[in-house]
């Protein structure tokens, strides 16, 4: 028989791939959603940082008022 035990082979083969696609699924989930976590904890800090930049910027461009000395005769 030529194609003897070729049908058995196949859907051990299609069972283990869909297995391995089964146990990869929550696999992958799980380190989604550590990404994502780590996403929020890295977009917090650079927020921070740009909060810190925006502060700095206004503080090192303000206009104060200049006290210059007043020098008699000049």
């Amino acid at each position: 028989m030529k194609h003897s035990g070729k049908a058995r082979k196949a859907a051990f083969k299609m069972i283990f791939i869909t297995l391995v696609l089964v146990i990869l699924l929550p696999v992958v989930g799980v380190l989604g959603a550590l990404i994502g976590s780590a996403m929020i904890a890295v977009s917090v800090f650079i927020f921070l940082v740009w909060v810190v930049f925006a502060l700095f910027t206004l503080y090192f461009f303000r206009d104060p008022n200049a006290a210059c000395r007043s020098v008699p005769g000049s």
